[in-house]
């Protein structure tokens, strides 16, 4: 039985959506964590990236989204600063803004969902909107600039060294059946974290121009994980897609 705390959520989620803004690193100002976009408890597929995007909480020019427009529950919202620890009501409230992420649709980050309900999660036969699906990250703090630009050896490895035990509790506690890695700088950090070991997959049926990506198997704690280098929302060739698609409704539907 999962052991849960504050509103019914565990205390290690708890006490992750707590924390105030660490220094020096590049996350966004007047966020907070994200501790998860759906409902993790429930799904049976979880995407994995690297970190949320700014553009769950700002506008294009930097600012943050108005009240009414807000996707999640950011600090503006909870009336503290960037280094003030949340109460344990407030934490409820972040993890729940997270929870409920795609209950209303018209909040969504529809330039990245979309692209991946289609081509990811269904294909796997499962959604993000009938709560069958989650996506989760492997650091739960978005960051400004974004994660490409941030320096590796200093910003980046803080903040993964930092967040991957919480992925690790996530997986092993919700024992999510299928979780899709999408893209190479996801696989390549998945990997290096030794989560699991991948193998490549190479025997892949290609739509007609496809080339270019490769595809990878593994298993994390009784967790199915397929994984891909292509990332699906940016600039992928469509036959690249597709295929992608293919390869993961062959997978998802294969017996053990």
């Amino acid at each position: 039985m999962v052991n849960t705390g504050e509103k019914g959520h565990e205390p290690e989620v708890i006490q992750r959506a707590r924390a105030s803004i660490p220094t020096s690193l590049n996350i966004t100002p007047q966020t907070t964590p994200v501790v998860a976009f759906g409902r993790p408890q429930l799904a049976r597929v979880a995407t994995l990236g690297i970190n949320p995007s700014d553009k769950e909480f700002n506008k294009s020019d930097g600012s943050l989204l108005p009240q009414d427009r807000k996707r999640l529950v950011d600090r503006e919202t909870l009336n503290i600063d960037d280094q003030t620890e949340l109460s344990l009501e407030d934490a409820a409230r972040v993890v729940e803004g997270g929870y409920s992420y795609f209950e209303n649709k018209d909040k969504v980050y529809k330039t990245w969902f979309s692209w991946m309900e289609t081509y990811a999660v269904r294909p796997s036969g499962a959604s993000y909107f009938d709560g069958t699906a989650c996506h989760l990250d492997l650091v739960q703090w978005a960051t400004s600039p974004v994660w490409r630009d941030l320096e590796p050896d200093r910003v980046q490895k803080v903040l993964l060294d930092s967040d991957v035990e919480f992925l690790r509790f996530q997986l092993t506690t919700y024992k999510i059946p299928l979780l899709l890695l999408n893209g190479r700088a996801v696989l390549n950090q998945f990997t290096e974290l030794r989560i699991a070991d991948l193998k490549e997959d190479k025997n892949v049926s290609r739509r007609e121009g496809a080339r270019g990506c490769q595809f990878f198997v593994g298993t994390f704690a009784g967790t199915k994980v397929l994984g891909w280098t292509n990332n699906i929302p940016s600039q992928t060739p469509q036959s690249n897609r597709e295929t992608i698609s293919d390869w993961i409704t062959r997978h998802a539907s294969a017996k053990g």
